[in-house]
This record gives C-alpha cells, sequence and structure tokens, in this order.
C-alpha cells in the first residue's frame, strides 16, 4: 500500500470537487470552467518541465517507498497529476462555491435532492 500513498492522496483531494461534479452536473459543463481547466493544463507544461529539470540534475527526488514506479519522461506520474489535479480541484470549488449564494444553499441543495426519501 506505501507505493500508491502519494497517488491515494491525490485521489482524495480530487474525490471530493469530483463527486459533487457528479451530482450537480451543470457544473461540469460551466463554460468558465472548462477554459480555467484548460488554462491549468497548459499553465502546469512549464512547471512540469521545470520539475524534471531539476529531477535529472538531482536537486531532488522522490521516495521510492511511496510512488507508484510508474513514470511519465522523468517524473512520477504522481506528480504530474499533481500539477494536473490539484489546481483543477480548486478552480472546481470556487466556481461551485460562487454558483450558490451560500453554504447553507450548497448544503441544501446537495441533501435535498440525493439524500431523502420519497
Amino acid at each position: 500500500m506505501h507505493h500508491f500513498e502519494y497517488l491515494v492522496l491525490l485521489l482524495l483531494c480530487y474525490g471530493f470537487p469530483f463527486v459533487f461534479g457528479l451530482i450537480h452536473r451543470k457544473l461540469l459543463k460551466d463554460e468558465k470552467l472548462s477554459l480555467l481547466n484548460l488554462t491549468v493544463i497548459v499553465a502546469s507544461i512549464p512547471f512540469i518541465l521545470w520539475d524534471m529539470l531539476a529531477v535529472t540534475r538531482g536537486h531532488w527526488w522522490f521516495n521510492s517507498n511511496f510512488i507508484t514506479g510508474w513514470k511519465v519522461g522523468y517524473l512520477p506520474i504522481e506528480e504530474v497529476l499533481f500539477f494536473l489535479l490539484i489546481p483543477q480541484a480548486c478552480l472546481f470549488i470556487w466556481v461551485a462555491l460562487h454558483r450558490f449564494r451560500s453554504f447553507h444553499e450548497f448544503f441544501t441543495t446537495v441533501t435535498s435532492k440525493h439524500f431523502t426519501r420519497e
């Protein structure tokens, strides 16, 4: 299990926004969110390249006890996913919170729609 620790942590961080997006599908179709996700991908490229350079030069490394061993270039897949998933999760939460007028509306919508008996 230790080899999946970084990957599991990333998926847990991304899991809440993803599940919330499934509940509120209209948020997944938000044009602003699509544009922001594209921006995250483009903005991640220089950081991923910089990270690869730092790893190849030995400036830092990844403990093989906590990563899967799958690589994209010189980086563990988890590190590449970090640059993509964490900013997307943050932006999704930001868009979702701006869509709802209050936390009460946010939680009322979720609970009344999906967790009540009919």
